[in-house]
């Protein structure tokens, strides 16, 4: 075996081994992923800790289409994605959260953006969370057969938890995706909207005590400000500290007076990041 093989197992393997992390999604450049990182490095979070640093990326099929999607500052270029992913590999888990409009067509617009710069092949490990509501289970099936050390994020959003109980949301989890290896309970979908915490810790307990053998993450609202409070709080409604976090909207800083045009401000990341690392401590 190569050492370069050997090189990407070793990251894979430290990725892909059950680990829970504490994410930041929304980088759009170098200058914010070097950002991000030094943010976790000073919080002493890295690839060995109990929680990983995760960095998100932003791809849809507007990015798909255009190059780059119109309007909407959140998102990164698609040529630049693979040298973005590039900057944080080995120092972060990287995933790209992928949303799209044409459902159906679900898994031969992601693999077009894991084939681009070979950006699955040189990233064993790499995440894909699927911004979609209830997504395609054939799709799904086909992204595990094809991309073997692909890890697949489920995102239960507000829309898809719409009109269920919070039991209900769990066995339609089990029933449907119970192979996924995170999912994440995101009721406010990067738009800072308030963590609900005793709602969504029904649903981990009901996932768990139903043999869900994924990892769950927390998100909405996350931000300096709150985010230890949050994590300690969680961490005694489940009496474990056995879940990841993630925080995009709070994190941002507006360029005009519209959610979609932000950027990410490094003193509000790093004030997350170091919250995260005290909650997670205590």
């Amino acid at each position: 075996m190569s050492e370069k093989l050997e090189a990407k197992l070793d990251y894979h393997d430290r990725t892909a081994a059950g680990k829970n992390y504490i994410g930041i999604t929304g980088a759009t450049s170098k200058h914010e992923v070097v950002g991000c990182l030094k943010a976790f490095e000073r919080s002493g979070i890295d690839m060995n800790t109990t929680h990983i640093p995760m960095i998100g990326y932003l791809v849809s099929y507007k990015t798909l289409e255009f190059g780059y999607n119109p309007g909407d500052k959140r998102y990164p270029p698609l040529r630049d994605l693979a040298d973005l992913i590039e900057t944080s590999r080995g120092k972060a888990f990287n995933t790209i959260h992928y949303n799209t409009k044409d459902v159906g067509n679900l898994y031969y617009e992601l693999s077009s953006v894991l084939e681009k710069d070979n950006i699955y092949k040189d990233n064993p490990g790499l995440g894909v969370q699927l911004n979609v509501t209830w997504p395609p289970k054939d799709s799904i099936r086909k992204l595990k057969e094809n991309y073997p050390s692909l890890m697949i994020i489920l995102s239960a959003t507000r829309k898809a938890m719409q009109n269920l109980r919070p039991y209900q949301t769990a066995d339609r989890i089990m029933r449907d995706y119970s192979g996924s290896d995170y999912v994440i309970l995101d009721p406010s979908g990067g738009r800072g909207v308030s963590l609900k915490i005793e709602e969504l810790g029904i649903i981990y307990n009901e996932l768990k005590s139903s043999g869900f053998g994924g990892n769950i993450c927390f998100a909405g609202g996350l931000s300096g400000d709150n985010v230890g409070d949050a994590v300690t709080k969680i961490r005694r409604l489940l009496s474990t500290d056995a879940f990841s976090i993630d925080a995009q909207g709070r994190l941002r800083d507006g360029l005009i007076d519209a959610a979609d045009n932000t950027v990410l401000n490094m003193d509000k990341v790093n004030a997350y990041t170091l919250g995260a690392a005290k909650g997670f401590r205590r």
